[in-house]
């Protein structure tokens, strides 16, 4: 009943409340039984239009995306993690470089026309002996921006476009990886096992929420 919610909540709910809302302003202004007639016939035809919309996006969200990022997981450059020892976790390969955990996987957010590839460097957001502060995060990620990488107080992030990324492969990858590797390094950011990383996710999220109300 829960995932049924879900469904309907995530790929219909807006949409029929919408159409709800316009049919009975259309209503409203119908004056003849024959208009009245015709505005049931073309609320028939926007329900099913809506169904037929809102099932393909469905299909396409849970269906098709999962499937081709489990396909493509497998092969390069994802492949060439694995034979370095990465393994499959919550739908991203993790493994470990220089002593830092890294995981890598695939994005395909319900409002991207393509799937983007990603890295993800973990480090101790307590290195300091206390979370980053805002000033530290905004020079941290004023230095990656040159790399296009993403400064978190947890982490560094890099997307790929896959349209772009495809000329780079997994050599490209591995580079931008070590420099984030260096870059933590070099600002005594420590590495972190992945369950105590998890275990500062909420102390982490409501830090970064101030940033962004102070």
């Amino acid at each position: 009943m829960k995932k049924a919610w879900y469904i309907f909540k995530e790929y219909y709910l807006f949409s029929f409340v919408f159409l709800l809302i316009l049919i009975s302003i259309i209503s409203i202004s119908a004056k003849t039984e024959e208009e009245y007639l015709s505005i049931k016939y073309i609320s028939l035809f926007f329900v099913l239009g809506v169904l037929f919309f809102s099932t393909k996006d469905y299909i396409i969200e849970e269906y098709y995306k999962p499937f081709w990022i489990k396909k493509k997981i497998n092969s390069s450059p994802f492949s060439n993690f694995r034979r370095k020892g990465f393994i499959m976790k919550d739908s991203e390969l993790v493994g470990n470089i220089r002593g830092y955990i890294i995981c890598v996987g695939i994005e395909w957010s319900k409002f991207d026309k393509r799937p983007n590839f990603y890295f993800r460097v973990l480090f101790n957001p307590m290195s300091y002996g206390r979370l980053i502060r805002k000033d530290e995060y905004e020079v941290f990620n004023n230095s990656l921006k040159r790399e296009k990488a993403t400064f978190f107080i947890d982490s560094i992030y890099k997307l790929y476009e896959k349209k772009i990324f495809s000329k780079h492969k997994y050599n490209h990858m591995r580079d931008d990886i070590l420099k984030a590797i260096d870059f933590s390094k070099s600002r005594k950011l420590l590495p972190i096992s992945m369950s105590e990383w998890k275990e500062y996710s909420l102390k982490v999220s409501k830090q970064e929420e101030t940033f962004v109300y102070d």
